[in-house]
């Protein structure tokens, strides 16, 4: 027995699989001691930067997408479509730094910056994220498991200590752009000397043509996670720092967090496991079916579970972790609770949408409905306790709009 469960862990999926858990738990860990650490104000900031440099990558995940399928594909035309790749990358990070010093008082103004050392941090992260989110493409392509568990260790354990150290000397939300930038350099570097092999460009392709079918690629998938990725990664935050204070985006992002654990250990695992399962049946639409509303009503079930439990329990728990000065966080139970358990089903209703190919009507009715519930946040400055509500109702409504269509196709 002792030996097939040695045999088990040796398997690269396997491994990996409980390396993103540890990593899962260091950045859980992370956001514990900031809590501690830093004033309510300091900790709303260092989560919203840490929410805008993820969504920042949403332009670069397509890439690292279509990079992923080229190498696992053994494509013959694979050195030229990687050329058009880091094409395409390089022209992405160009448009962003025009970006970053057109707004860069915007930006100052947004996050609280005063002074220039907090914007080339803050610039240095982003491009160092791009880079960062491309490569683990190359890995997943590789599929070199091994290397993306001890990278996604590495990352977080080394931002973990570098931001505790100088926090604790004073330095306020800047300890964790400093520790994320360190973090990212290093394990940028470990990535890039072992795929050097797979990253091989060819000098010989024309400079600026790319090619036509990796761009539209790029495209799709990229219409596709804009609105996914504000629902995924806190895109509450983003959209509630720009009217609210630092302190009720500080006590907020502690909620959020807490609540958002369900997703984690829930939705996430449920939705890896029938994706396959879903793709493989794809054309048994009756087994389709049966496999989405099996899943749903257990990410439901146990959702509802966690939820219940810190509505009732949150009023401790987040004072325990975090200390008194957030009890004031208790208030935000409610509307986060209700996000989270939706994410979770909206995620798991994601994984039978991209297995039946559905993704063009998805992408269009998550836009639509994302656009809307975004217009009526800024117009109205809805308070940040229930930007959650109106995040969740969009995704209600999505699902809603995809089933009505799903049952229009089947009987039609």
């Amino acid at each position: 027995m002792i030996e097939k469960i040695k045999e088990l862990l040796r398997i690269p999926s396997v491994r990996y699989t409980y390396m993103s858990i540890i990593a899962s738990v260091l950045n859980f860990i992370t956001l514990i001691a900031w809590g501690r650490i830093f004033s309510v104000g300091d900790y709303g900031i260092a989560t919203t930067l840490q929410a805008f440099v993820t969504n920042a990558a949403t332009f670069v995940i397509p890439l690292q997408v279509i990079a992923c399928t080229l190498l696992a594909g053994n494509s013959e035309n694979r050195k030229r479509d990687i050329t058009s790749i880091m094409k395409v990358f390089g022209f992405i990070n160009i448009i962003e730094l025009g970006l970053l010093v057109v707004c860069i008082d915007k930006l100052m103004q947004y996050f609280h910056f005063t002074g220039v050392v907090e914007i080339v941090l803050f610039s240095t992260l982003i491009f160092l994220n791009n880079i960062y989110t491309i490569s683990i493409g190359f890995a997943q392509g590789e599929q070199d498991f091994e290397l993306l568990g001890k990278i996604g260790i590495s990352l977080y354990l080394i931002k973990l200590i570098i931001s505790v150290i100088l926090g604790n000397f004073g330095v306020g939300f800047v300890a964790t752009m400093i520790g994320f930038v360190i973090a990212e350099t290093v394990c940028v570097i470990l990535m890039l000397r072992k795929l050097s092999r797979s990253i091989r460009i060819s000098l010989n392709e024309n400079k600026t043509q790319v090619n036509k079918s990796i761009l539209k690629q790029y495209v799709w998938i990229l219409l596709l996670n804009l609105i996914l990725s504000l629902y995924m990664n806190n895109g509450d935050l983003l959209l509630g720092n720009l009217y609210c204070s630092e302190t009720e985006v500080g006590a907020y992002s502690v909620t959020i967090a807490l609540s958002k654990i369900s997703v984690f250990l829930v939705s996430t695992p449920i939705a890896t496991i029938i994706l396959p399962k879903m793709a493989t049946a794809k054309d048994e639409k009756r087994k389709c079916n049966t496999l989405l509303i099996l899943a749903e009503t257990i990410t439901l079930g146990m959702s509802v579970l966690y939820g219940g439990c810190f509505y009732i329990l949150g009023g401790w728990i987040i004072p325990f972790l975090y200390g008194e000065s957030y009890r004031g966080a208790t208030e935000y139970i409610l509307p986060c609770t209700f996000f989270s358990v939706v994410l979770g089903a909206f995620w798991v209703f994601y994984q039978y949408i991209l297995a039946t190919d559905l993704t063009k009507v998805f992408a269009l009715a998550t836009a639509v409905t994302g656009i809307m519930a975004i217009a009526w946040i800024l117009v109205m400055k809805v308070e940040i306790g229930g930007i959650p509500f109106i995040m969740a109702i969009a995704m209600i409504l999505t699902m809603v709009v995809l089933a009505i269509y799903l049952n229009r196709n089947v009987r039609i």
